[in-house]
């Protein structure tokens, strides 16, 4: 794993090798700030057991693994006789569901109280965006309505001005026909 991180640019130094869950929980709680981390990449069994011992406040975030846990075959050096043997019974065991029965079994973390939605990632759909498309949709349409009425107005007033030039014009008219006629 160290050397993974250190291909993508990660230093030896930003690693830190922690191994229990009070480790775990230790560096997590100071952050990456005061000497801790942000994040534990392991094993899925090391995790689980870590939220079994501390199950608030965290959270696994993680792919469904082939072999659900560990890579059990990798173990066995090439030419194994063993690992041919083993590597079915371990896909045997998981097709079976036995491997997810004990793994539930052992690695269960129970939450204290009653289960809590806090920590569940929040899923982003349609129906959660309703609220944000109804006071767009009735912004839109008061903006609309106000320029109409703002239109109707000028237009109005336009009218209304032109009415008082052309009875100004007739006015003027009749009183400059009148001097003429003088």
């Amino acid at each position: 794993m160290k050397s993974y991180y250190e291909e993508i640019g990660q230093t030896s130094t930003t690693l830190n090798p922690n191994s229990t869950p009070e480790e775990y929980a230790d560096a997590l709680s100071r952050g990456s700030k005061n000497g801790g981390v942000d994040e534990i990449v392991d094993e899925i069994p090391y995790i689980k057991e870590f939220l079994t011992q501390y199950p608030t406040g965290y959270s696994m975030v993680a792919s469904e693994a082939i072999t659900s846990g560990f890579g059990f075959v990798s173990a066995f050096p090439r030419g194994s006789h063993l690992a041919p043997d083993i590597s079915r019974e371990i896909t045997r065991l998981r097709e079976d569901g036995t491997l997810r029965m004990l793994e539930n079994k052992w690695f269960t973390y129970q939450q204290s109280g009653p289960p809590s939605n806090d920590s569940a990632p929040k899923v982003l759909n349609l129906q959660g965006l309703r609220g944000l498309f109804l006071i767009s949709g009735v912004s839109m349409a008061a903006a609309l309505f106000i320029f109409m009425l703002y239109m109707v107005h000028e237009k109005m007033h336009f009218t209304y001005t032109m009415l008082k030039l052309g009875f100004i014009m007739r006015f003027l008219g009749r009183e400059f026909a009148n001097a003429i006629a003088i």
